[in-house]
């Protein structure tokens, strides 16, 4: 009786084990979909025709390792005709106070990690890594003699020979549903943490496990999409210097990396011998809060996070007054793939250069104030002009011995050489950050005394060159969204898999397919 069917499909958070897999969709046994799910995506949205089948069947083929992640689907609506939208699944969520301690909010993280779980050398439980503050009896035993009772514990991990820590199978993530006041939905929203392996891997900016073994540390939260900005401390609780034939090693610094909604808001440097700090980072209402520790080349010291409150900004100009913590090590964006919407344009690019306009700054400034003013003039203009897109997409359609018919998609520079989307979506991201940083010194301008006082001679010159900048980073967010749907439809196919750089993709609705087309073992992977 249907035509059409959407859902929801994400990795669950309750079986310790986090991993890529496939997930396949058959309607009366033909294959309709076969896409790969990210442990480290939020829940990934589908539209799938269904072609009136008797018959549907959702299977994950799985990773062949020994532990398996658990994947969830839910949210499955049938429509006869093309999908419309509706309200059949809505997700409560709790009362939002203008200020909110984040533990008391979401109970306990949707996922904790720490990699060292059971260790010969200490002991180590999960139950040392979080306190909820509900009783006086646990708590964090700092190394000055003070107590934390409320607060996420991190901790990278180098393993050794002697820990009870299986690389590929027995991965511990200590992932939490967070309390009666969240729907199943909702927990199941959760970013995962990918554990190696699996097509996600090649596009992820981080790893749970680096390529020499070793774990970094994660705790994240849903802050419902309600708040603006969140404020923490971190305290060092332990120390580690790794002991050497020569003494005690280097005490090397760790790197902690806050995302909202997968892009970075904040990063900085933890040392063994730093006084508790407190930092305010901007979460644009997001509805994933990500703590990560990254692992460097040993393991880190016990890092508590505690005092974590978050706030909703009631004005644009204390928005822009929100404090900016400082950032003491260079900023790399991780790969933003932002949630798939079935009402997003074509996915797919041409090599087309997409400009604005700029306005001209006037010229032999008089004071200070004008210097600082025409300079956010001049910086906008660069920006307007450095936008263009100077790649290409190639479409090869290739067809498979069983004639089953796939479209493959490489990018290229103006030389032909193939180029990887990895890498053209840090640079979009890199862009974009600068385009964001000129908009909001704009916005502090504009809500400043100095704009007051020269707001007849620039105002009208700031407004247009304020909006031009705004079309310009819609112009670059639209470009990343293409990206990141290509990089979302990707699949293997048999022998043949998907790369950061050759990306093969099944038809959609709109492809015109080719009569003609070559085999698949012929296409130069």
């Amino acid at each position: 009786e249907f035509d059409w069917i959407t859902f929801e499909a994400g990795c669950l958070t309750n079986h310790h084990v986090l991993d890529d897999d496939r997930i396949q969709v058959f309607a009366d046994d033909a294959l309709v979909l076969d896409t790969v799910i990210h442990a480290t995506w939020p829940n990934q949205s589908f539209k799938v025709p269904v072609n009136k089948c008797r018959t549907l069947k959702f299977a994950k083929p799985g990773t062949g390792k020994k532990k398996q992640v658990y994947f969830g689907i839910g949210d499955i609506v049938l429509y006869r005709g093309e999908p419309v939208e509706n309200e059949l699944f809505v997700h409560e969520k709790p009362e939002c106070p203008d200020e909110a301690d984040l533990i008391d909010l979401c109970t306990k993280p949707y996922f904790h990690f720490v990699g060292r779980y059971l260790s010969s050398l200490n002991n180590l439980d999960i139950n040392d890594c979080f306190r909820d503050g509900s009783t006086k009896r646990e708590f964090f035993d700092m190394k000055d003699g003070s107590k934390i009772y409320k607060g996420v514990m991190l901790e990278t991990n180098i393993p050794l020979g002697l820990e009870d820590v299986s690389l590929k199978d027995v991965v511990f993530i200590c992932m939490f549903g967070a309390g009666s006041m969240l729907s199943s939905s909702d927990v199941a929203a959760a970013t995962g943490i990918s554990a190696g392996g699996g097509l996600g891997g090649q596009f992820a900016a981080l790893h749970l496990m680096n390529n020499g073994g070793g774990e970094s540390s994660v705790a994240a939260f849903n802050p419902f999409g309600e708040y603006d900005e969140c404020t923490f401390s971190v305290a060092n609780r332990y120390e580690y210097v790794p002991d050497t034939p020569l003494g005690p090693g280097e005490d090397k610094p760790v790197i902690l990396d806050v995302f909202a909604d997968q892009v970075l808001v904040g990063q900085f440097r933890l040392e063994n011998k730093m006084q508790p700090t407190t930092y305010t980072v901007p979460i644009k209402k997001c509805k994933q809060l990500m703590f990560w520790l990254e692992c460097g080349e040993q393991r880190s010291g016990q890092y508590i996070l505690y005092d974590m409150k978050v706030r909703k900004v009631t004005s644009k100009k204390e928005a822009n007054d929100t404090i900016k913590s400082p950032t003491v090590v260079p900023v790399v964006a991780p790969i933003v793939i932002p949630e798939s919407s079935p009402a997003a344009e074509n996915p797919e690019t041409s090599g087309t250069t997409e400009t604005t306009e700029t306005t001209e700054a006037p010229q032999s400034p008089e004071t200070p104030q004008d210097t600082l003013i025409t300079s956010l003039i001049e910086q906008a203009n660069a920006f307007n002009n450095s936008i263009s897109i100077d790649y290409t997409l190639t479409k090869t359609w290739v067809k498979t011995a069983d004639n089953q018919k796939f479209k493959i998609m490489t990018f290229v520079d103006k030389q032909g050489k193939r180029l990887s989307v990895t890498d053209i979506q840090k640079g979009i991201i890199s862009t974009l950050n600068d385009g964001k940083k000129i908009k909001n010194e704009i916005a502090d301008l504009k809500n400043s005394d100095i704009y007051a006082e020269f707001a007849d001679k620039y105002g009208d010159m700031i407004e247009k060159c304020e909006n031009l900048l705004g079309k310009a980073i819609d112009l670059k967010n639209h470009e990343l969204k293409r990206l990141s749907n290509c990089v979302q439809n990707a699949v293997n196919v048999g022998k043949y898999k998907s790369t950061s750089s050759i990306l093969i993709t099944m038809p959609s609705e709109d492809d015109k397919i080719p009569s003609e087309m070559i085999d698949i073992e012929d296409f130069k992977f």
